[in-house]
């Protein structure tokens, strides 16, 4: 759906990352893209530090009403399934994914409450949680805000992005502009403004429980910014960290019903610690890296898959022993494919989304498969939101030194490109044509002229 944006109108705009755990919302203070900031909610329970990530979570009472909060049975996860048609149900969503949903054959939730079933749509849960941001935002900047960037995965098919389109104008949104999150997290990162070389992005989005890869094209003559591969893992995400760290501390004599949050507090000190106490156990940084080995591997696997559909290089692929050697066979073209052929394109950035990227193990890990350190400039857990705001912004016309087009207009814009490309070439090979014909003519006129030259001279 094509939404058109007008530069006269003066309506608030906001950008916003309805994610899978939390939801932030961001906005620009004026016309330059540095000059942002995020709307801090009052309800959010999830870290009373960090004001600015809404919980995403909603409750189900008896009746079958949902309520923003804990009030009743909580449900929280519900991304992945938003707008999925029932035929995709199946191969679109992990076992692990379907089973903690309880998804029924039209792709409802089933809640079980005091002996009766409700069905719930994962649309009604994503508008409780929007509804419950945009009212904190509205609040914070005390003016009334309708329209939005709504960032969503960039796997995410037409019929998902409508229905996200769909709930934020339920809740009250004039204008809703649906865009893949790692476009957003290109631009809060920077990546794209004023930018007249083409650079080639990886963007890694690591969150609780999903792992998703994808490669955007950025900049160019046709200023544009486009996700040309994508992969991911649905059953990978920070959740799984923990997890092996706390199978580490079990394996060390750590033991309790609460292990599992023990692990994950150990997790967040092992960010920016070497080491760390555990009551009387010690957990080095490097003990975590090592038992987190296999799962690096799938990091790096997703990685791997997306660069092949990208034509991107991966310089430091053949230092993971696990695939050194090995031809990655890809199910859609069934025969084996040379992984990096010559003129492979070089990744140029590797940006940060999710707060399980912070783990240095996953920023080593794929700073070295690309060949490139990672940036950090923006944190990762707010870096859609921001490029949300960002993205929002230019849609304005506040910003006016980046233009963003739908992808029919950018395939446009790279075909007359192309042709022009082609026609000055033409006209080049035509000039040296030319150039060559008239040289042969000047070799053979030569002589001749020379000739007629010295017999004028003898008649005189």
């Amino acid at each position: 759906m094509l939404v058109l944006w007008f530069a006269g109108v003066q309506a608030l705009s906001v950008g916003i990352d309805l994610g899978t755990s939390t939801t932030c919302v961001a906005y620009l203070r004026g016309d330059d893209a540095k000059d942002w900031a995020l709307v801090p909610h009052e309800s959010s329970s999830q870290n009373n530090k960090r004001p600015s990530l809404l919980e995403s979570i909603v409750s189900v009472a008896e009746d079958g009403s949902i309520t923003y909060g804990r009030q009743g049975v909580p449900m929280t996860a519900w991304k992945r399934a938003v707008g999925l048609e029932p035929q995709y149900v199946s191969w679109r969503l992990s076992p692990r994914e379907r089973s903690a949903l309880r998804l029924d054959s039209a792709g409802r939730m089933i809640v079980s409450i005091g002996g009766r079933e409700h069905r719930i749509s994962p649309s009604a849960c994503s508008r409780v949680v929007l509804e419950r941001a945009l009212q904190g935002a509205r609040a914070h900047l005390g003016e009334p805000v309708d329209r939005a960037v709504l960032g969503v995965p960039a796997s995410y098919l037409p019929a998902q992005r409508e229905a996200v389109a769909a709930v934020g104008r339920a809740c009250g949104l004039d204008k809703v502009q649906v865009a893949s999150e790692p476009e957003l997290a290109a631009h809060a990162y920077g990546l794209g403004v004023a930018d007249s070389q083409e650079s080639l992005a990886l963007v890694v989005d690591l969150g609780g429980g999903t792992l998703d890869v994808s490669f955007v094209a950025v900049g160019g003559p046709t200023r544009t910014m486009e996700v040309v591969a994508t992969a991911g893992d649905p059953c990978l995400g920070g959740v799984d960290f923990t997890k092996t760290l706390a199978d580490c501390l079990r394996a060390k004599g750590v033991a309790g019903d609460d292990l599992f949050d023990v692990a994950e507090a150990a997790k967040i000190r092992l960010t920016t610690r070497l080491e760390t106490d555990v009551g009387n156990v010690t957990v080095s940084r490097r003990d975590f890296d090592e038992a987190a080995k296999p799962l690096l591997g799938r990091v790096a696997k997703c990685v791997r898959e997306a660069a092949i559909f990208a034509g991107a290089s991966l310089p430091g692929d053949a230092l993971f022993p696990s695939t050194k050697g090995k031809r990655r066979k890809i199910p859609e073209l069934g025969r084996g494919v040379r992984r990096f052929p010559r003129g492979s394109a070089p990744v140029d950035a590797v940006v940060l989304v999710g707060a399980a990227t912070r783990m240095p193990s996953i920023q080593k890990t794929l700073s070295t498969l690309a060949g490139c350190p990672v940036k950090q400039e923006v944190d990762p857990e707010h870096a859609v939101a921001i490029g949300a705001a960002i993205r929002a912004a230019i849609n304005d016309h506040k910003i006016t030194d980046f233009v963003v087009f739908d992808a029919y207009q950018a395939e446009v814009l790279r075909h007359f490109a192309r042709r022009e490309r082609r026609q000055e070439e033409e006209e080049e090979e035509e000039e040296d044509d030319d150039d060559a014909m008239f040289a042969s003519l000047a070799a053979q006129i030569a002589p001749g002229a020379q000739l007629v030259h010295e017999e004028e001279e003898e008649g005189r």
